[in-house]
């Protein structure tokens, strides 16, 4: 675990007024920012939950600089939450999330989430579009999450890591390959770099230090990693399954994330078009799934593409796929998982992965508002329109 001391920053970092500018070319809003800015929104309790909002004030607000340098977070985190829905006073149903392994054919998702625009002011997404105002990783931890320090996937730390991204990035790059090698110790380990962001981590090099290199023959000399795969999928097609890390990097040189892990599976949705992302497509193990939006519309490259996501109402989502396909679509259950790469092994047709816009298990207050909102489909006329078809296949 880190904390934003061991990125260096100190308690004069923040009473100071540098202003970064960030690059559009790794995907982030060209901006000016302070990190006085951001230590401020940390601080705004508009953005937190009623239901901890007294906890915050007590446990937050009351923190000196000192201490909220010291709050010990994780990088990479695991997804594998289980929910219990209360559905009626004597029925509890168990939901088990899209990430967790048992919805994943057993491959453990870890993932890098920081905090968006909503929170943070600084554009981690900047081909959001209209979803921007209803970004999960805004309103699902604002309403269900708990200030415990406990749980370093809130707004909280999803800010502190945003603060380490954007101002010691270097530091940062070498702590998130260090989390990684961690990581890739559990059986079936991918990687999703992208949780609440669309950085364009092919156009992001890192650099090799002496330390991240000793750590690294650490793990090629102690760590059978060949055994930690499911095998079904004969992903040795796709990535090298006995050497997990590049054998062959060099102190001081510059290397992608995916060339560094070169025998791990890294995947992220993304709503820039092909194009703009044709130079991530050189990396086999980085596995991509465009997302649907007005935008990505206009260059009608969301036609070209294997796989498509869309954001649907509940209804028309169930009403679809009461077929399995639509048109040369097959139709996939966007909801039931997220390691996106499994519906391309097991179905080399083109796909569409159907997500609702509002889940039993992200229910958030704004639901009338997102459903309404034009970057959700409603019906067969929206299909219609995105896939530029007019036959009623479905009615």
């Amino acid at each position: 675990m880190y904390s934003l001391s061991d990125f260096s920053i100190t308690k004069d970092s923040f009473s100071s007024k540098e202003e970064i500018h960030i690059k559009t070319r790794i995907g982030i809003k060209k901006q000016k920012i302070n990190l006085s800015e951001l230590l401020s929104n940390l601080l705004d309790i508009k953005q937190y939950s009623k239901s901890y909002v007294k906890t915050f004030k007590k446990k937050v607000c009351e923190l000196k600089e000192d201490e909220i340098l010291n709050l010990k977070f994780n990088l990479i985190q695991e997804k594998h939450t289980e929910q219990k829905i209360k559905k009626t006073k004597n029925d509890i149903e168990k939901n088990i999330s899209r990430f967790h392994y048992k919805n994943n054919d057993q491959f453990r998702i870890g993932m890098l989430s920081l905090a968006p625009k909503l929170s943070s002011k600084v554009d981690i997404c900047i081909m959001s579009g209209t979803c921007e105002n209803f970004c999960l990783g805004y309103n699902i931890s604002k309403e269900k999450e708990k200030i415990t320090f406990k749980n370093d996937n809130g707004i909280f730390f999803k800010l502190l890591k945003t603060i380490t991204f954007l101002y010691k990035t270097d530091i940062f790059l070498e702590n998130l390959c260090l989390d990684i090698l961690k990581f890739i110790r559990l059986k079936n380990p991918v990687i999703r770099l992208n949780g609440y962001s669309d950085i364009l981590w092919e156009n992001i090099n890192i650099s090799i230090t002496h330390n991240l290199k000793e750590e690294i023959s650490k793990f090629n000399k102690t760590h059978l990693y060949e055994k930690n795969i499911v095998n079904k999928y004969y992903l040795e097609k796709i990535i090298d399954l006995e050497t997990p890390i590049n054998k062959e990097l060099i102190i001081g040189k510059e290397y992608k994330i995916f060339e560094i892990f070169s025998g791990i599976i890294f995947y992220d949705y993304t709503k820039y078009n092909s194009t703009q992302r044709k130079s991530a497509s050189k990396f086999s193990n980085y596995y991509l799934t465009y997302s649907y939006d007005i935008h990505i519309a206009k260059n009608k490259e969301h036609l070209g593409v294997n796989t498509l996501c869309l954001i649907t109402k509940k209804d028309f989502k169930d009403k679809l796929l009461l077929n399995k396909k639509y048109l040369d679509y097959s139709l996939i259950d966007g909801d039931l998982s997220d390691f996106r790469l499994i519906d391309e092994l097991n179905c080399k047709s083109k796909k569409l992965i159907l997500l609702e816009a509002v889940s039993p298990s992200n229910n958030i207050s704004k639901r009338e508002e997102i459903e309404s909102s034009p970057f959700v489909l409603k019906d067969i006329g929206d299909l219609k329109n995105i896939l530029e078809v007019n036959d009623d296949i479905i009615q």
